[in-house]
């Protein structure tokens, strides 16, 4: 009889939610410990996955592994971990697409080496001290249209300003000048 009652007693009974002081509550029974070092997650008490903080593949995949093997919802671990649902389900969408190497970060920056060397920039700058536009430019020098205004940025902070080509006048008015007062919306 004291067997059975034990018995019931424990059918009943919940585990004890054993995580450390200060981790974020994911669902019942896993919570998400952070700090400078890096990361755990505790299911039910016990370090299940972990992570240093240079790692950002491990604590990924520790996301995605919480909401593929249902331990919680994506909801729930996205708040958690602190990412938009759409990013968590990006991830396990890589992962499930191309396994643990599409959870490693891409390197950021170009992907190719610049094409702005020291001497194609001192060929853009000359082009534009000539008068050309940008656009001339970027398919003279076979850079893009981007890269040409990169290259340009300061020119005129220590050098002379471009020479306007033939037939342009430097001292026609421009448009806001050329306006008879009065403007649009009254007399003055």
């Amino acid at each position: 009889m004291v067997q059975a009652a034990r018995s019931k007693r424990l059918r009943w009974m919940q585990p004890l939610p054993l995580v450390p002081s200060g981790s974020v509550r994911i669902t019942d029974g896993v919570a998400l410990l952070e700090d400078e070092e890096g990361g755990v997650v505790f299911i039910w008490g016990r370090a299940s996955f972990s992570w240093s903080r240079s790692d950002s593949a491990s604590r990924r995949l520790a996301a995605v592994q919480l909401v593929s093997t249902g331990v919680a919802s994506q909801r729930q671990t996205s708040a958690g971990f602190g990412v938009n649902e759409t990013t968590l389900w990006r991830w396990r969408s890589d992962y499930e697409a191309h396994g643990l190497i599409a959870l490693f970060d891409e390197k950021k920056g170009p992907k190719r080496p610049s094409v702005l060397t020291e001497e194609k920039v001192d060929e853009i700058r000359q082009l534009r001290r000539e008068g050309n536009k940008l656009r001339e430019i970027a398919s003279l020098t076979g850079v893009s249209l981007n890269s040409v205004q990169r290259a340009i940025v300061g020119l005129f902070e220590d050098s002379t300003p471009p020479r306007r080509r033939q037939g342009r006048s430097s001292h026609s008015p421009s448009r806001a000048t050329a306006r008879p007062s009065g403007g649009r919306h009254g007399r003055d």
